[in-house]
């Protein structure tokens, strides 16, 4: 007759195989990739991000864990390289994109085709509308942006299409960050609000920097906007519940909460704005971050995701 102990190594092994074979690999790490959860979410990686694997110490449910190895540099890397570099090219013409939800049954392929290029590349403005053309009259002249290039690298989950001027969101999630996750001066986005409409790029971040979790305001030009008092070393490897409000557009605002385990009384950490929040724009969290020499490998448990529109 097996012991206890035997009885119990089974059951965790069984467990564990369960939750294995559920398991969705989205993403392997091995070029930059981004794909549909639904139609209101998306997903982009350069590093592993799988679905439904988290381990039951995590409190998260609907759960998805992204992975952004130490070393690396795949955000110009596309599938068509990948499989080139296993073959010298000769699988090349394999390369597949990731489908697209079609919006609704009006959307014609040119459109589907952009919005692929829009998921892809944050940058890329012009595809953004293409996929989206009712949006252009929220589009501002266009401005220079700066340029990402391939030593960045990100796991984000984000919300589509990108919110207008004068819609007002509530968005609520759950995370939980690797303790042995490193932060050094270089900007490492937890979750950011993305613009399209002409200005491109992050409105507020909330980043890991030098051991400190800081909001930081582009438009309003802060870079410690709001800090948690105790540092990464309390907010790694702990579940942190976030609740972020806002109103998109140049007379919008903004509040944002977050509470980190076991202290769920009252949140930690709080910002408030009011002002251009942008427009066509997107609420994105997960890991995003500029690769540098020395630093460690970011894995994070990310889900229990909701949005729900109140204007």
């Amino acid at each position: 007759m097996p012991s206890r102990t035997s009885a119990a190594v089974g059951l965790v092994a069984l467990v564990g195989s369960i939750e294995m074979a559920a398991a969705q690999i989205l993403a392997r790490g091995q070029y930059f990739q981004a794909g549909n959860i639904n139609a209101n979410w998306r997903w982009q990686a350069s590093g592993q991000l799988v679905h439904n694997r988290c381990p039951f110490t995590i409190p998260i449910k609907d759960c998805y864990t992204s992975n952004l190895a130490a070393t690396g540099m795949l955000q110009e890397t596309t599938e068509a390289d990948y499989l080139a570099s296993l073959n010298g090219g000769a699988l090349a013409a394999r390369a597949t994109s990731a489908p697209v939800l079609r919006r609704s049954g009006n959307m014609t392929l040119a459109q589907e085709a952009a919005e692929l290029r829009a998921m892809m590349d944050d940058e890329d403005l012009d595809s953004y509308f293409e996929a989206f053309p009712e949006q252009m009259p929220y589009r501002f002249p266009m401005h220079a942006m700066y340029e990402m290039g391939p030593s960045f690298k990100r796991n984000e989950i984000f919300t589509w299409p990108g919110a207008i001027a004068g819609e007002t969101w509530k968005y609520t999630w759950k995370s939980w960050q690797s303790r042995t996750t490193s932060s050094n001066y270089n900007f490492f986005h937890a979750w950011q609000i993305l613009r399209r409409d002409g200005c491109g790029g992050a409105v507020i971040t909330l980043d890991y920097i030098d051991g400190e979790v800081v909001i930081r305001d582009a438009v309003r030009n802060c870079k410690t906007c709001s800090r948690f008092l105790k540092g990464t070393q309390n907010w790694f490897g702990n579940e942190v519940r976030h609740e972020l409000q806002i109103t998109y557009g140049l007379s919008g605002s903004i509040t944002y909460r977050a509470w980190v385990a076991p202290n769920f009384r009252q949140p930690q950490l709080i910002y408030t704005a009011t002002g251009d929040m942008g427009s066509s724009a997107s609420l994105k969290f997960g890991n995003y971050r500029r690769y540098t020499d020395g630093q460690t490998a970011a894995m994070a448990y990310l889900g229990d995701f909701t949005m729900t529109q109140l204007a």
